[in-house]
């Protein structure tokens, strides 16, 4: 088996276990957002603690104390925030719903814009694009502006597009020859 045909059966494996992933996060998310939202909101904590802990441990490496000062004041500036997420997740859930709504409202910006673009050049599908594009404007907008009331339904959202994105990597992996 040549470097070409290794590296091929890897990406193929990759693909289709990121696939996987998707799909148990994505039914993770569906059947349980809630419990899903802490989950996440858990894991960025745990992630700004370790590498809070990481930064800070290497302030003490260099021989500036400039790099120093600035390495512990960055290594806080982690680890405080991560152990906040980690002790009181639920104080942070709106914040991960708002940030979702976000992203959706800027996803829907680009639709708009996106939509546009097509019909200046005369190609076809510009109308259901941009009613797609409006659409996923109103949903974001209404998911920054009432956080708790959309998190439920955000997170089914997620979850079904992460289902469905699982679902096609791992045909793309499968079909990969």
């Amino acid at each position: 088996m040549n470097m070409f045909e290794r590296f091929f059966r890897r990406t193929r494996t990759a693909v289709i276990l990121m696939g996987v992933a998707l799909l148990v996060l994505g039914i993770a998310m569906f059947v349980s957002p809630i419990d899903a939202t802490l989950l996440i909101v858990g894991i960025a904590g745990w992630t700004l603690v370790v590498a809070g802990a990481v930064t800070l441990l290497n302030s003490w490496v260099h021989r500036s104390v400039e790099l120093r000062q600035a390495d512990l004041v960055i290594g806080l500036i982690e680890v405080v925030p991560g152990m906040c997420l980690v002790i009181w997740p639920e104080a942070f859930v709106a914040v991960v719903y708002v940030l979702i709504g976000i992203i959706i409202l800027v996803t829907g910006v680009n639709d708009v814009a996106e939509a546009g673009a097509v019909r200046r050049l005369g190609l076809p599908g510009w109308g259901w694009r941009m009613v797609l594009g409006v659409l996923t404007l109103l949903a974001g907008a209404a998911v920054v502006c009432s956080p708790f009331a959309m998190a439920e339904f955000v997170m089914l959202v997620a979850g079904l597009a992460l289902v469905f994105d699982g679902i096609t990597e791992i045909v793309a992996g499968v079909r990969m020859r």
